[in-house]
């Protein structure tokens, strides 16, 4: 009556490991049988309490030769006798028509416990006769020197430095759990030592057995028997790949493929995105594991995929190294932070980073003006002491941040990923449980290769900076401001970068040549103002589309600027010129979002503006959109408030008049005749007047024209040296220098 098993596993030279071959759900039935009638050597160990159990000469030997021989077979056996004191079964083994303990001692591996079996006593006497294994008198009884990971005077650091990333060749001596495997590293010389260790597979998680609780995970059982199936007493490749405070982490390669593979594949793993890093089969282990999430396979069952928003957006603005402002297709502007990294702050504990510095930059050039796909992932809440900021929803105390990734529209790549690789940005390390990037796992093993390489944070944390990183503000300070005209009078052109805007108009910019930076302001036209939540100022018609507009064009962008004036307080003022050389004033007045101020008519770039300017006129646009109906509104008020006779009289009124001054083809003063009793007006107060002696600018007063040697009203435009002054005279147009001694 005999029975059949398959070999799971050889522990000795003299036992077997069987289980049944009937398939039924779980792992099957296991039964530990001893071959009857010999006793093989004993093989050394390690006990869980650290003592050591001797190994006896010819046990290694005794046990590859059967393991070799019958591992993953099916063999037939019959149940001779047991020990009632152990429960240990002592069994006639047969593989195939070869009995196993008759093997043994043919070839010397094994000896006769009793003489009862004639065909075991002939079994040993061809043995010896033969000479073989522990008869051959020229052996030298060798044994294993074995030495273990779990002895306090193992290197594992050193091993790990020397065999990192090559292939070893090894037995697995124990499955502790699917991804905890005990292995024997088989020397490459005679004398060379066996490594006893302990190895965590890279890359991957399992359910665990919780051998100390009693209450495996589930499929933990299952998991464990798929790997014992596939490695247990195997011959394996072992690839040393990193460490951890537990154990050297690796590969185990079968003939089948890499093992973590494998058990991603069949869902009996998950990714450990932190040990992933390490693992040579990396993409590999991702690909299974997405796939048997697909196909909700075992762990995967209930998988259910993360919940995310997307939507198509414009980078406006970056805020740090992870912390962007985009516009989306709805032209709403949205404060995004990127999932699952965290970037340096510009300043920690007051002092400039320039890791932080470096990663703003970094991310402002390959991101803004940039189009991107916004996957957002998860949220999370915050305190919040000023009630909210930025784009971010509010409610109460609490502010909602969005967390997502950003993948460009032209080239499908994560945004962030430059700046992991650069060792600009950390990967979070997020518990089991929490949402992360969809890119997470990609992120890690970015980061691993500039912690290999020593990049950014991971080396000296010395990065390549601009020559200037430390900038003199000259905001509010009209000293400091004024003390750079002449600099910018002699160079009014500069290549500068738009830090920050503040309204349609107004911006703070960076001037790298001159290391300054300092509030910026477009001359010649006006902005309507945009709504000011810390001034509590309302927004003026089309201020907020102004801002939104110079904000989506020139924020953070580098731009050349035409310095023209500085004003009283240290801001300047001039023109924006963008990368195609276009004014940006050119294009708010295009949009309606801006008007000419009154008296440019002789700035150099006028007749650009104006065009620009009825360009909106004509089309309706922002600030002009109701236009007509104010000018006709206008034109009936006025009609209202003229008399009736004056309205019946004659439309044309034409009158004689003096023109005293020509300024332009377009642009002359006159005089009606009626004005003459002004003059002699005049006359009469400069004859009772005194002289003055200090004028200012703007002030009106009295002056002596030099070719009539008449007096004249005249406004001061400049004070110059030499007691004298620049004049133009209000009743005439014409200007003149004239001595200070008006009236």
């Amino acid at each position: 009556n005999m029975l059949q098993g398959l070999v799971k596993s050889v522990p000795s030279g003299d036992t077997l490991v069987l289980v049944n071959m009937v398939k039924k759900v779980g792992p099957p039935q296991e039964k530990t049988i001893t071959l009857a009638g010999i006793s093989a050597p004993r093989l050394g160990s390690k006990k869980d309490d650290g003592t050591t159990v001797g190994e006896e000469a010819f046990a290694w030997e005794s046990r590859e030769f059967l393991r070799k021989l019958v591992i993953g077979e099916v063999v037939s056996f019959r149940i001779e006798h047991k020990l009632e004191t152990t429960g240990r079964e002592y069994a006639m083994v047969l593989f195939g028509e070869k009995n196993l303990s008759i093997e043994l001692l043919k070839n010397g591996l094994a000896k006769l416990r009793q003489q009862q079996n004639p065909q075991l006593v002939q079994a040993e006497e061809e043995g010896k006769i033969a000479q073989l294994g522990m008869y051959n008198p020229k052996a030298k009884h060798p044994i294993r020197q074995l030495i273990s990971s779990r002895d306090a005077s193992y290197d594992s650091a050193a091993v790990l430095k020397s065999l990192k990333g090559k292939s070893q060749q090894a037995v697995v001596e124990a499955v502790i759990n699917a991804n905890l495997i005990r292995v024997v590293l088989i020397p490459q010389s005679a004398t060379g030592k066996f490594h006893d260790i302990v190895i965590s597979l890279s890359g991957i998680r399992c359910p665990a057995m919780r051998a100390q609780t009693g209450n495996p995970e589930p499929f933990a059982a299952e998991a464990k028997f798929f790997s014992e199936r596939k490695i247990l007493h195997r011959d394996v490749r072992v690839i040393l790949e990193s460490s951890d405070e537990h154990s050297l982490c690796g590969s185990i390669v079968t003939k089948e493929g890499n093992l973590s593979v494998l058990l991603a594949r069949n869902g009996f793993a998950s990714i450990l995105s932190w040990s992933l890093a390490s693992s040579s089969a990396a993409e590999q282990i991702k690909d299974a594991e997405h796939q048997a999430k697909l196909e909700r396979l075992r762990i995967w069952a209930n998988y259910k995929p993360q919940q995310t928003s997307h939507f198509h957006a414009h980078v406006v603005e970056v805020i740090s190294g992870d912390m962007v402002c985009v516009v989306d297709d709805n032209d709403q502007e949205q404060t995004i932070n990127i999932s699952s990294v965290r970037a340096p702050k510009l300043k920690e504990d007051g002092k400039f980073d320039p890791l932080g510095f470096a990663a703003k930059e970094s991310l402002r050039k390959s991101l803004v003006g940039k189009s991107v796909d916004v996957e957002v992932e998860y949220s999370k809440d915050f305190e919040s002491t000023t009630g909210g900021g930025g784009n971010n929803s509010t409610e109460g105390n609490k502010i909602t941040r969005k967390y997502a990734t950003l993948t460009l529209s032209n080239g499908g790549k994560n945004a962030i990923l430059g700046l992991i690789e650069a060792g600009l940005c950390e990967v979070v390390k997020h518990k089991a449980n929490e949402p992360r990037s969809k890119d997470y796992d990609d992120l890690v093993l970015a980061q691993a290769a500039a912690q290999e390489a020593k990049k950014g944070k991971w080396g000296t944390g010395k990065v390549d900076l601009p020559a200037a990183v430390h900038f003199n503000d000259l905001s509010g300070d009209a000293n400091k401001a004024k003390a750079f005209m002449p600099t910018f009078t002699r160079e009014p052109n500069q290549n500068a970068l738009v830090d920050f805007v503040s309204n349609g108009g107004r911006f703070k910019v960076r001037v790298m040549k001159h290391t300054c930076i300092f509030p910026f302001g477009l001359n010649c036209i006006y902005v309507p103002a945009c709504a000011r939540k810390d001034r509590g100022t309302a927004e003026e018609p089309f201020g907020n589309e102004a801002l939104a507009f110079a904000r989506k064009h020139i924020c953070q962008r580098e731009v050349q600027i035409e310095i023209e004036s500085c004003d009283r307080i240290g801001t300047f003022f001039g023109q924006v010129k963008l990368s195609n050389g276009q004014l940006f004033s050119v294009e708010l007045l295009k949009k309606g979002y801006a008007y000419l101020q009154e008296g440019i008519e002789r700035n150099k770039y006028y007749s650009e503006l104006l065009k620009a300017q009825n360009y909106a006129k004509q089309n309706l646009l922002g600030v002009w959109k109701d236009h007509h109906k104010m000018e006709e509104q206008k034109q009936a008020q006025q009609a209202q408030q003229q008399p009736q006779s004056e309205l019946q009289s004659t439309v044309k009124k034409y009158l004689r008049v003096n023109i005293s001054e020509v300024s332009s083809g377009s642009l002359f003063y006159i005089k009606e005749k009626s004005a003459l009793s002004l003059e002699k007006q005049v006359e009469d107060c400069v004859k009772t007047s005194s002289s003055v002696q200090n004028v200012r600018v703007g002030s009106i007063l009295a002056a002596e024209f030099s070719a009539d040697q008449s007096w004249y009203r005249a406004r001061v435009t400049k004070v110059l040296p030499n007691g004298q002054a620049d004049v133009k005279f209000i009743d005439f147009g014409n200007s003149e220098v004239v001595q200070v001694s008006m009236r």
